[in-house]
C-alpha cells in the first residue's frame, strides 16, 4: 500500500468524524475539519503554494480532504448559517415531502407520484425553496444524509398507501449526482425497500 492509498481514506474518515456544531452569541454555527496532506517534503516554496491551493479548494467546499505532492494544509472551515440550519433540520427531521401526481394525458390515469422535498422553516409557516438549500446541501456533503432520509420516508409512505389500498405503478425520487457517486446508495436503497 502506498502513502496516498493509506492517507486518502484516513483523511476522509477523519473529516467525517470531526463535524461539529456550537452555540455562540445565541446562534448555532456548524463546521467541519478539512484535512490536507503532502506526500513529499521537498522545496518549502512549493509547499506554501500547494498549501494555499488546498486551503482554497477546501474553503470553497470543493473537497473535504485534499492532497498535493508538495503541500501540507489543514483548516477548520466555518460554514454559513444556512448550513448550520440544515444540520439542525436533519437532526430534528424537520423536512417534509409532498407528492406531485404523474397523470397520463390521454386516460387521466394517475400512474405514480414524484416525491418533492420541502423544508418548512420558521414559525411563520414559510417553506424554504429547494433551490436555496439543495446547493448548500450538495456543497457541504449533507445531501447524502438528506437523500437517505428522503428514500426512507418515501418507502414508509408507499407502505402506508399500500395498507390503505392505494397501489401506484411507481414513485419518482430525485437523486443528486453526489448521492449517485456514494458507495452507500445501493445498500441504502435495498435496506429501505426491504423494510417497506
Amino acid at each position: 500500500m502506498n502513502a496516498k492509498e493509506f492517507l486518502g481514506p484516513l483523511a476522509r474518515s477523519g473529516a467525517r468524524a470531526f463535524r461539529f456544531c456550537t452555540l455562540a452569541s445565541g446562534a448555532q454555527t456548524c463546521g467541519f475539519l478539512c484535512i490536507g496532506y503532502r506526500l513529499s517534503a521537498h522545496d518549502s516554496d512549493d509547499a506554501d503554494i500547494g498549501a494555499d491551493m488546498i486551503a482554497e479548494r477546501l474553503s470553497l467546499g470543493l473537497a473535504r480532504h485534499a492532497h498535493t505532492r508538495n503541500a501540507l494544509a489543514g483548516a477548520i472551515i466555518e460554514r454559513s448559517p444556512l448550513e448550520s440550519d440544515l444540520h439542525r433540520a436533519l437532526q430534528r427531521e424537520e423536512f417534509a415531502l409532498v407528492y406531485q401526481p404523474i397523470v397520463e394525458a390521454g386516460s387521466q390515469y394517475c400512474a405514480g407520484v414524484e416525491a418533492l422535498l420541502r423544508w418548512p422553516h420558521g414559525n411563520d409557516g414559510a417553506v424554504r425553496s429547494a433551490a436555496e438549500f439543495v446547493p448548500v446541501a450538495e456543497q457541504s456533503g449533507l445531501i447524502v444524509d438528506l437523500g437517505d432520509w428522503v428514500l426512507r420516508t418515501v418507502c414508509l409512505q408507499v407502505e402506508s398507501w399500500r395498507r390503505d389500498g392505494l397501489d401506484l405503478d411507481y414513485v419518482a425520487v430525485n437523486i443528486s449526482a453526489r448521492q449517485l457517486r456514494n458507495a452507500g446508495l445501493l445498500p441504502t436503497v435495498l435496506g429501505c425497500l426491504r423494510r417497506s
